[in-house]
């Protein structure tokens, strides 16, 4: 396997590389984006425009995306931290737990007890939910949704780690279309894939923590969606990803062609240094980046002293015969890189500048970057790749730090630990929403934040922008907060995010979770969702402000279960 050299784009707070690469294009110092849009520059960084639309799934086919809750520290009967995975339905209202606005379901609560498969129960420590995505695997048309469980044993072998499956079903009698464990009348039922299962690449063993990172897309072409694992304790330090592919069956993962495991993803390729760290598969991204109709993967290493990111492009035979790319900051793109950046921590992918190419967002939740007095700290930051027919190209990459979006601070605050796109405001292309859940303020430690970058012609813009907390008002006109409870220390809202037009109004809405957020007390940290409705109101008709708020927590608001101290509800 070889690496590909991307076109180097120098910044000026990036020292220029000891050798010029010969892929080095002769431009200045700084590129615009391909032809697309005005440029900003401020304080000698040049930024750039974009905008994507993230696919969340429509498991009951109303028309309405669905959310994917988790709460994978919570217990399960006497299971500690087993963890429960949620799916709340979207409805004319938004996303609604208590089947109002004619969305016929309610919330669906699911653990490893509740799968139906005979012998599995909740264990100690399983993390069930660390980890979601959802696609078609069999081919049937209906949704599925797949769950890590990355801790959970396997033969006796601590934190080998698994992957359940539910598919989706149409209606059957008086339960409504959707999720359902178990099945019936010949209809698939739930699976636990673990890397001994039937059709599936390597041999568990201690620590691989399998399903740690999901993703699914059609790596091969074939209609069909398959699966990405990732398992970053695989043949430690090196990580490694399985693909598991689906087919048109009943249960369609592992039961096609054989999964195909990627071990030791390093620059390296299949030669690893044994004194550096990668943790390959630690998160993961599925797109089409070059545009020939086969889904591509991003593999991040944050592990990796200071982080980078692998591709593999989607063939016919899926990525057998494909080589590794890599990406890293100070060589590929701009910015310096650090010890412990983190780069990598956070992966979405989505057409930024509507060009028809996928394009990929990177987070460095400890990147050091410019702040208030002339020095660098450990605030994080996102850069921006773009995608192009020869694949992704660093070309008029950008890269966004908080000092710039309005928090000049030098607090720890995690910008880029999480992030999302989705066309919030109707207009050009998406948005991107990036999560600083540990930002500090109105007197709290750690209460968190988002920061929403909205397209304008030809892309991004930190012109227009938003930063939203628990404290901020829906709009101009509309002065109650996201948040009218009691909030504190350690909320960490911003920690999660989805994007999905959850009322099916042709705008993306947006949930943010808040996972150490305390129901009563600084105290709890049972955790909440905030599920916040896009667009304007008669009073308030700017599109970028939102036009409810909608909380949603275990044991009230319609979702199951019973909220519990350190839940982590959302996380």
């Amino acid at each position: 396997m070889t690496e590909r050299t991307f076109p180097l784009v120098p910044s000026p707070l990036s020292p220029e590389p000891a050798a010029p690469s010969l892929h080095r294009p002769t431009v200045p110092d700084a590129l615009p984006r391909r032809g697309a849009a005005a440029l900003l520059v401020t304080a000698g960084v040049l930024w750039s425009s974009a905008a994507a639309q993230a696919a969340e799934p429509d498991f009951n086919h109303d028309g309405y995306a669905d959310l994917v809750v988790s709460a994978h520290a919570e217990d399960v009967s006497a299971a500690q931290d087993a963890g429960v995975v949620h799916v709340i339905y979207g409805s004319s209202q938004g996303v609604s737990a208590t089947g109002a606005g004619g969305t016929g379901r309610t919330d669906q609560s699911f653990a490893a007890g509740s799968l139906g498969i005979a012998g599995v129960a909740p264990e100690a420590w399983d993390n069930f939910g660390k980890a979601v995505a959802w696609g078609d695997f069999n081919a049937d048309g209906w949704t599925d949704l797949a769950i890590g469980v990355p801790s959970r044993d396997v033969d006796g072998l601590q934190a080998a780690g698994a992957v359940a499956i539910l598919y989706g079903l149409p209606a059957q009698g008086f339960l409504a279309a959707g999720l359902r464990p178990g099945g019936m009348d010949g209809n698939a039922k739930a699976q636990l894939v673990t890397q001994d299962s039937t059709g599936v690449a390597g041999t568990a063993e201690e620590a691989d923590r399998f399903g740690a990172a999901l993703a699914s897309g059609d790596f091969n072409g074939d209609g069909i969606d398959d699966l990405a694992v990732g398992a970053p304790g695989e043949d430690y330090p090196t990580g490694g990803v399985n693909i598991i592919y689906g087919s048109a069956t009943p249960q369609g993962l592992g039961y096609g062609k054989a999964g195909t495991l990627r071990r030791c993803l390093a620059p390296q390729g299949s030669i690893c240094p044994s004194n550096t760290i990668f943790l390959a598969g630690s998160t993961l991204a599925a797109a089409d980046f070059d545009g020939d109709g086969y889904d591509d993967l991003a593999i991040g290493s944050d592990w990796y002293s200071r982080g980078l990111v692998t591709f593999v492009y989607g063939t016919a035979s899926g990525f057998a015969a494909r080589d590794l790319y890599i990406l890293r900051q100070d060589h590929e793109l701009p910015g310096p890189s650090n010890e412990g950046d983190e780069f990598g921590a956070a992966l979405a992918a989505g057409d930024f500048d509507a060009d028809g190419f996928a394009d990929l967002a990177v987070g460095a939740p400890e990147d050091f970057v410019p702040v208030l007095g002339g020095y660098d700290a450990p605030q994080g930051s996102v850069s921006v790749v773009y995608g192009t027919s020869d694949g992704l190209s660093t070309l008029g990459s950008q890269r966004f730090f908080p000092s710039f979006l309005g928090n000049p601070g030098n607090e720890l605050i995690g910008f880029g630990s999480a992030l999302a796109t989705g066309n919030l405001d109707g207009q050009h292309g998406d948005d991107l929403v990036i999560g600083a859940p540990y930002e500090s303020g109105a007197g709290y430690l750690g209460n968190g934040a988002a920061y929403i970058l909205y397209g304008i012609s030809g892309g991004l813009s930190i012109l227009s922008r938003r930063h939203w907390t628990q404290e901020s008002s829906l709009g101009a006109f509309l002065f109650a907060p996201l948040c009218d409870e009691f909030y504190g220390n350690g909320d960490h809202f911003g920690e999660v995010l989805r994007a999905g037009d959850y009322n099916n109004d042709g705008r993306a809405d947006l949930a943010v979770s808040a996972p150490g957020k305390s129901l009563t007390a600084d105290v709890g940290h049972e955790g909440m969702v905030f599920a916040l409705t896009s667009g304007g109101t008669f009073f308030d008709s700017d599109p970028r402000n939102f036009s409810s708020a909608r909380s949603l927590r275990q044991g009230s608001d319609g979702v199951n279960d019973l909220a519990q101290a350190n839940d982590g509800f959302g996380e």
